[in-house]
């Protein structure tokens, strides 16, 4: 029995079905024609900026490292190796397409070698260009919105002001006239320095590598510290980058020793930073009563370094800081001594911490949005949306949820839950 002929109405449907395929099949063949033949010049940004050896990212593709220099050396290969090498950097295919390399501001390295800090991995590279990306997505809201992005800090903090003077300047702010210990202690501290105009996000960061991040190259400024960090570490770390962005020096960190071939420069504005911090938690004048109470009870320096951190609610990295800058004290050298020991101590304590909001108690997905990118930046981009200065597809990718939780974040941020 034969079939009855289609009738005008069924082409047509079959047409329009077809239609769509064949416009994403020509599309396809474009995009891999032109992926065929990439810009070397792109092709070894993306590599290099990945912070992978050759071998390291042909082992990751399962490619043998003779393709991956042949690929950084001419630019061509086929689509599919490239989409393979794309989630293995985790960047977008559409970046291959770039005719060259964009011109991105070099983040100084503050960093020390001690204790193992030594060049920055793949993983933390990731996170550093994500809150980059977040910074300029910020910025870009703000501008819609018609929002101011300058901090609003003051314009004249040098290193050569008195840490001390420049901590009891700021603790004499509204908001902040008080550093508490323990989470709740981190949460007032973050929030009074968003109020400030400065965004401040969380990542699991490698200990040994990268302690905290200031990102003042463009405004807004940004500040990123280790989610995998105690509340008392991250209390001082967070302090410890609000000094870089009072001096308005940005760059990564470590509260390590001073490699042998750091300039002396580098060296002048990490310790002023770390004595920034450790003014804004410890006064000197309680401190010193502190220390002179715990240096008649007990005679060597690490129980009274315990002892400090007990007492102040910080860790003893920030106690040993601390009882080494205030003057009044013969164990001086004692204090000197134990200050590598003590950020190795709270290194290592960290990289045993599992990656994520679960190490700092968050549960839900919500709480640990808050926890990563601050009510500051969630509150931009749920105005930005509400106002359709951005798109749903932008908001999702700026928060990275879905839309379905936005309720309950909006309430969070704004009641401080």
């Amino acid at each position: 029995m034969s079939s009855a002929k289609p009738t005008g109405a069924e082409n047509a449907a079959r047409t329009l079905i077809a239609a769509p395929q064949k416009i994403y099949g020509k599309a396809m063949q474009a995009i891999r024609m032109a992926m065929a033949s990439l810009k070397p010049a792109v092709v070894k940004w993306i590599v290099d900026s990945s912070g992978m050896a050759h071998g390291d990212l042909a082992q990751k593709m399962k490619a043998d490292v003779s393709i991956v220099d042949e690929w950084v050396r001419t630019g061509r290969t086929e689509y599919d190796k490239i989409r393979r090498m794309a989630r293995c950097v985790k960047r977008s295919e559409t970046v291959f397409l770039l005719k060259a390399p964009p011109v991105e501001e070099d983040l100084h390295d503050y960093r020390t070698e001690g204790g193992g800090a030594g060049a920055i991995g793949p993983e933390d590279r990731i996170r550093i260009r994500r809150a980059r990306y977040a910074q300029s997505a910020a910025r870009g809201m703000m501008g819609m919105l018609g929002a101011d992005t300058r901090p609003m800090i003051s314009d004249t903090t040098s290193v050569d002001d008195p840490p001390e003077d420049v901590a009891q300047r700021e603790l004499g702010r509204p908001g902040m006239d008080r550093v508490g210990g323990g989470p709740l202690g981190f949460r007032r501290l973050r929030d009074s320095i968003e109020a400030r105009n400065i965004l401040v996000f969380q990542e699991a960061l490698d200990a040994g590598a990268v302690r905290g991040v200031a990102l003042t190259g463009a405004v807004p400024y940004a500040i990123m510290v280790n989610s995998r960090d105690a509340a008392e570490s991250k209390i001082f770390a967070l302090l410890h980058e609000y000094g870089h962005v009072l001096l308005r020096k940005g760059g990564t960190c470590s509260e390590q020793r001073r490699r042998s071939d750091g300039c002396a420069g580098d060296q002048k504005v990490e310790a002023w930073c770390n004595g920034f911090a450790a003014s804004a938690i410890m006064p000197s004048a309680s401190f010193a009563e502190e220390r002179g109470r715990l240096e008649k009870e007990y005679a060597n320096a690490r129980a009274i370094v315990r002892g400090l951190a007990a007492k102040f609610k910080t860790s003893r990295y920030a106690a040993t800081v601390r009882a080494m800058n205030v003057p009044g004290s013969a164990l001086g050298r004692e204090y000197a001594g134990l200050l590598a020991v003590t950020a190795n101590r709270f290194a290592a304590k960290a990289a045993k911490k599992k990656a994520g909001g679960g190490a700092n108690g968050f549960s839900s997905p919500v709480d640990c949005e808050i926890s990563r990118r601050g009510r500051k930046f969630i509150k931009l981009a749920l105005e930005s949306y509400e106002k359709k200065t951005i798109n749903s597809r932008e908001v999702i990718d700026y928060l990275r949820m879905d839309l379905k939780h936005s309720g309950e974040l909006r309430q969070k941020v704004q009641t401080g839950g």
